[in-house]
């Protein structure tokens, strides 16, 4: 790939689900990435996930509880535990700005002002109070130009495509695929729901 000093940022979104979908078996997490080619051909990648669950390792169907980023192993751990399937999008490349809000929702959620909750309501999102999909798609870019996302019933892999599509205008304007990642143990989340048709 030539030399591009100019970094370019890209997100994957995740799903995960049981069959049947329940509540506590599913979740909606997402990656951004920086990166930065260099003029020695070297790249540099910076990833910060959000993947916003209790603190406490156990989902509570009402009220709001400690939240807590947790890791990929963690979240993939969590994930086999209660015996669900993991899928994604293919990275997409987006504009530095949705990166930039990435960060900013990230750090505000890391800082102990939010809590976690599954059945999430309007008057407390963005700030108060949220469940994992709406961690991810009340950035503060996307909330000062449109409204907040209504997922309704969805969780599991749709609520995650629903993210996805929410966040759709900062991708590029040709939105292409990380050049560098290809996923081998993912599916593309429209292609998953539309193999299994579930909610």
């Amino acid at each position: 790939m030539p030399d591009n000093p100019t970094p370019r940022y890209f997100l994957t979104m995740y799903g995960y689900q049981t069959f049947p979908n329940f509540l506590r078996t599913a979740h909606t997490f997402g990656e951004v990435t920086r990166k930065k080619y260099l003029d020695d051909g070297s790249v540099e990648a910076e990833s910060t996930l959000i993947s916003w669950l209790p603190a406490g390792g156990k989902i509570h169907l009402f009220g709001g509880e400690p939240g807590r980023n947790y890791t990929m192993d963690e979240t993939l751990a969590w994930a086999a535990d209660v015996g669900a399937e993991v899928r994604a999008t293919e990275p997409t490349e987006i504009m530095p700005e949705l990166y930039d809000s990435f960060i900013e929702r990230r750090a505000e959620l890391d800082s102990g002002s939010v809590l976690y909750i599954m059945n999430d309501r309007f008057t407390d999102r963005p700030n108060v109070m949220t469940n994992c999909i709406h961690a991810i798609s009340d950035l503060p870019v996307v909330l000062a130009a449109k409204p907040m996302l209504d997922t309704g019933i969805f969780h599991g892999y749709l609520s995650s495509w629903a993210v996805y599509d929410h966040l759709s205008d900062w991708f590029v304007e040709s939105p292409s695929p990380d050049p560098d990642v290809t996923p081998t143990s993912f599916t593309e989340l429209d292609e998953m729901t539309d193999e299994h048709g579930v909610a």
